[in-house]
C-alpha cells in the first residue's frame, strides 16, 4: 500500500489500469469527458501537465470528472488518506491479478491445486475485478 501517492501518481495509475483492461484512446477520451462534464476548456496539455504533477491543482470538478471517466471513486482523486489508500490497494490487487493463472497461484502455495473455499474465493475476486475494471488485455506492470 503506497500512502505518499501524489495526485500525478494517481492520475496515471488511473490511466494504467484502463489500459490494461484494454480502453485505447485514453488521453482523447479523459479531455473530452472532463471538458464535456464541466464545461472547461481543458486541454491535452492540461492533462500531461496533471500527470506530470506540474503546475497548480485543478478545481475539484476536473478531478471528479476525471474519477467518473476511469469508472474510479471520486474519493481517489481528491479524498481523505484513508480513502486513497482503500481504492489503491484494489489497483495494486487488479494489477498483481492482471495475467494471473490459476496454476501458478497453486504452485505458490506448495499445494496441488487450490481448496474448492480458496479457489471459490479468488474466482470471486478476480470476476469482481474485472467486471469493475474490464479484463486486463495483457499483463501490468506499473
Amino acid at each position: 500500500m503506497t500512502t505518499s501517492l501524489t495526485l500525478a501518481d494517481r492520475v496515471t495509475k488511473l490511466f494504467v489500469a484502463a489500459e490494461a483492461s484494454g480502453r485505447t484512446d485514453l488521453s482523447d477520451s479523459a479531455v473530452d469527458a472532463v471538458t464535456a462534464s464541466t464545461g472547461l476548456n481543458f486541454t491535452h496539455a492540461d492533462m500531461e501537465a496533471l500527470r506530470g504533477g506540474a503546475g497548480a491543482e485543478p478545481p475539484r470538478e476536473v478531478l471528479d470528472a476525471i474519477a467518473t471517466h476511469f469508472e474510479a471513486p471520486l474519493s481517489y482523486l481528491s479524498g481523505t488518506r484513508a480513502e486513497i489508500e482503500k481504492f489503491d490497494v484494489q489497483l495494486e490487487m487488479f494489477f498483481k491479478l492482471a495475467g494471473t493463472d490459476f496454476s501458478l497461484l497453486a504452485m505458490r502455495s506448495r499445494q496441488e491445486q487450490l481448496s474448492p473455499t480458496g479457489a471459490a474465493a479468488l474466482t470471486s475476486l478476480i470476476e469482481r475485478t474485472h467486471a469493475r475494471y474490464g479484463k486486463p488485455a495483457a499483463e501490468v506492470r506499473p
